[in-house]
């Protein structure tokens, strides 16, 4: 986040409840009741959503979606169309190094990135 967005400012950690993350050749988050997501909060300025916008592929591959949580209102990316294949280990390296900047605890990144990932291939193998 900071090389991409040099004015953004690091609010705190956050769990987005009631989503999950999912795979493909990318991260997403897919609605699930129980389920929560460990992230961050962030602080940006106009030229951030510029920033993150182009980064994301925004309209096209990922969409912006705004939020309310705990009384906190943000926004997140989620994949716009079907989620399809598989992240490569560098990809799922930087997400755990964002998790790492964070602060978030090794063990929770690290149980919640396995997990998904498996859902994420035993879904694509339900529908074969």
């Amino acid at each position: 986040m900071a090389w991409r967005c040099p004015t953004a400012r690091f609010v705190k950690r956050f769990d987005l409840r009631g989503w999950r993350l999912a795979f493909g050749h990318h991260a997403t988050i897919i609605p699930q009741r129980g389920a929560a997501v460990p992230g961050a909060l962030w602080l940006v300025q106009p030229q951030d959503f510029l920033a993150l916008d182009r980064y994301e592929g925004y309209p096209t591959y990922y969409t912006r979606r705004r939020w309310r949580q705990d009384h906190e209102h943000f926004f997140f990316y989620e994949i716009a169309g079907e989620v399809s294949g598989y992240p490569s280990a560098g990809y799922i390296q930087g997400i755990q190094e964002g998790y790492d900047d964070c602060g978030i605890i090794e063990d929770k990144w690290h149980q919640s990135l396995t997990q998904n990932l498996q859902l994420s291939v035993q879904s694509r193998y339900d529908y074969i």
